[in-house]
């Protein structure tokens, strides 16, 4: 089956006082499908200890957070839930420390996607502050 994008929610949080970091789809979503869900915020010492949502599905990380700008103190954080119940949907990310100025959250929902659709991954962070692209 091929994928498909349903439904995509992103939102700057700006400064967060607190561990929780929540976004809520617009849409119901649908029994089956993938939800894909990302946190970024303005620290690399912070952990995700927790990712849920108001259906109850279960999310496994695609990535494990890492430093993605040196200057910046930056970490970003990947995570999914396949083959998910349906219903109203809000994301939640739990994480170790609040007070970081800068906080975004982006959630997405598609069909098509196995039950465990990741397979592999890596990541990277550049420790010299570089601005070169690759």
């Amino acid at each position: 089956m091929v994928w498909a994008l349903v439904q995509s929610r992103s939102a700057d949080l700006g400064a967060i006082v607190g561990t929780t970091a929540t976004l809520a789809f617009l849409s119901n979503v649908t029994a089956g499908n993938l939800i894909v869900a990302a946190f970024t915020r303005g620290s690399n010492v912070d952990v995700v200890t927790g990712v849920a949502d108001t259906p109850v599905n279960t999310y496994s990380r695609a990535s494990s957070g890492w430093q993605v700008d040196a200057n910046a103190s930056q970490g970003l954080w990947v995570y999914y839930a396949g083959n998910i119940n349906g219903g109203p949907c809000a994301v939640a990310f739990t994480f170790t420390f609040g007070n970081a100025d800068y906080n975004a959250m982006a959630i997405h929902e598609y069909s098509g996607g196995a039950a465990a659709p990741f397979d592999v991954g890596s990541g990277q962070f550049d420790s010299t502050g570089s601005t070169a692209t690759d």
